[in-house]
């Protein structure tokens, strides 16, 4: 959760937004967008190379229908998707790229991995840029672990800030919050494999419950579920000790909330909440986890499952 520093209510309008985040300068675009909203990039420590999905394709960019249409608030409902055909892990013709990418996640994400990452990732020293750069740089970005989609993650970015914004006009930060919650996945573009930055989040440190996605296929060769103090249902946690105090997979989330946190951005503690826990799905769509939840994680626990 956000600081005390960060519970004032919002501001009429959104102010300037400066966060850290982590490309190689090389790697940077910059398209003169204007409206300053600084953000400061960091410089990640060296770190070992790490493994990537063999079945990796090159990007596609809008092919075929976009199947987030659903969410966009003009849009014919007699032509939307179901919204209940989305997250399909069964059957698809991305369905092999997207088990390579959760295979390499739920292999490799460990306790000592996380905390490498978060050490890694957490100088924010090296560089700025607008977050409407930030934006455009998922031009670049398909994410390889979706089932849904094979387009650009920036139209993600602008359709899930315009159906929050049909659906609460009146939470401006909210629609903010719609707007950055992606931007974490600008550490793909630094080099890092998409199994550690996109993708479904869960506890590490812990045995992996029910609703975590290819459960069953892909935890095998994990080292953390072969130690006795990982490789329980509360492994190194207390019961109850509330999310806030739990060691997440490392990700585009944590990234992200990290990188708010730093920067002290000026939104209210929800905003930081569902920036950090939007992609655990195990536990706001599926029920799982509840365990490690304190009072304020199961109070907030229905809203966070029907934000982003």
């Amino acid at each position: 959760m956000a600081n005390s520093d960060n519970s004032a209510p919002p501001p009429t309008s959104p102010p300037p937004v400066r966060s850290a985040l982590s490309l190689p300068q090389s790697r940077s675009r910059s398209h003169g967008h204007g409206g300053q909203l600084g953000t400061r990039l960091a410089r990640g420590t060296a770190c070992e190379p790490l493994p990537t999905a063999s079945c990796s394709l090159e990007m596609k960019v809008a092919v075929g229908p976009d199947p987030s249409l659903v969410y966009r608030p003009d849009m014919d409902p007699e032509k939307a998707k179901d919204k209940g055909s989305f997250r399909n892990y069964e059957a698809g013709p991305l369905l092999d790229r997207v088990f390579a990418t959760y295979k390499l996640m739920h292999t490799y994400q460990t306790v000592d991995f996380v905390r490498k990452k978060h050490i890694q990732f957490g100088g924010f020293s090296y560089k700025k840029m607008t977050v409407l750069e930030a934006v455009d740089m998922l031009d670049e970005l398909v994410d390889e672990s979706d089932p849904d989609v094979d387009f650009p993650n920036s139209y993600h970015a602008f359709q899930t800030a315009e159906g929050i914004r049909k659906a609460h006009p009146d939470k401006d930060w909210f629609h903010l919050v719609g707007l950055l919650h992606d931007l974490g996945k600008v550490l793909v573009l630094a080099g890092e494999p998409q199994w550690a930055v996109v993708g479904d989040t869960f506890p590490v440190g812990c045995q992996p419950q029910a609703s975590v996605v290819f459960r069953e296929s892909t935890f095998q060769d994990n080292p953390d579920l072969q130690d006795p103090r990982y490789s329980t249902e509360l492994g190194m946690y207390q019961p109850h000790c509330g999310l806030e105090n739990v060691l997440m997979s490392w990700g585009h989330d944590e990234y992200m909330y990290q990188v708010m946190k730093f920067n002290k951005f000026a939104l209210p503690p929800e905003a930081f909440y569902m920036i950090r826990f939007h992609s655990f799905y195990p536990w706001h769509t599926g029920g799982d986890y509840r365990q490690l939840c304190s009072e304020l994680d199961l109070a907030i626990y229905a809203p966070l499952g029907a934000g982003v």
